[in-house]
């Protein structure tokens, strides 16, 4: 999962010792899926703002 979603495998070890801090095993269980989950979703809401805002224009333009 880590390598499809581009997550840094020591990311990933401070994700996992987080949430087994806070939630415990159940924590350490859920840790790499829920981060996979708020990674996706903060990643569209960002291309939305994006989209939305117009701030990126110049940076989208200089792409192309």
């Amino acid at each position: 999962m880590g390598k499809s979603l581009k997550i840094h495998p020591i990311t990933i070890i401070f994700v996992i010792i987080f949430a087994g801090k806070m939630f415990g095993v159940l924590g350490i269980i859920l840790a790499v899926p829920g981060y996979a989950v708020l990674k996706v979703v903060f990643t569209h809401i960002f291309q939305w703002f994006r989209f939305q805002s117009g701030l990126y224009k110049q940076i989208e333009e200089n792409k192309e």
